[in-house]
């Protein structure tokens, strides 16, 4: 990622990857997924080259639940309420990650999101390379979802980690049987 700013003098920024579409079923509705953060990235007029790497917390993808509408992806760089100062910030936890409050965070370390930065959203949806994200980046099962109206969603099953020709399977019972026993009927 790189960025511009005009400003000639060092300024702190925090940089966060949110995903504020994530399917909740135990409450019907959905939540955010912090994907990354990266507090105290110095940045000037003269800065160039891309921003840093992930160091602060483990970059995790994009990994749209397949059965889910498009997901949103927000890009911020929020600016630190001292510009020239950076924040302590506290860790946050792989569990701290689902349900990441974004207002919250802001009053916390007393960044205001209209004020200076940037923001930059795409949408995504499930394809069969997010598979691979919740076998080997998270380690997980990854959920299927059904949706019978905008107000309501339901968790079908959480799938064991199938091979590319059942994720493909449109029917998920065949599809989890095939999982199971390595056929497809």
């Amino acid at each position: 990622l790189y960025t511009t700013v005009f400003h000639p003098e060092t300024r702190y920024y925090t940089l966060i990857l949110l995903d504020p579409d994530v399917p909740d079923p135990s409450n019907h509705t959905y939540t955010t997924f912090l994907h990354w953060i990266e507090p105290n990235i110095a940045l000037s007029a003269s800065t160039s080259g891309p921003l840093p790497a992930p160091s602060y917390t483990k970059y995790v993808p994009p990994h749209p639940q397949r059965g889910s509408p498009y997901h949103r992806y927000c890009l911020f760089l929020l600016p630190h309420a001292d510009p020239g100062a950076k924040i302590a910030l506290r860790r946050v936890t792989d569990e701290g990650r689902q349900g990441f409050d974004l207002r919250a965070f802001c009053e916390e370390y007393g960044m205001r999101l209209g004020e200076g930065g940037a923001c930059f959203m795409w949408r995504e949806v499930w394809d069969e390379t997010v598979s691979d994200i919740y076998e080997h980046t998270l380690s997980e099962l990854f959920p299927l979802f059904l949706f019978t109206s905008k107000q309501k969603l339901t968790v079908v099953s959480p799938l064991p980690l199938l091979s590319s020709s059942a994720q493909n399977c449109p029917n998920p019972t065949m599809a989890s049987r095939h999982a199971r026993t390595g056929t497809r009927r």
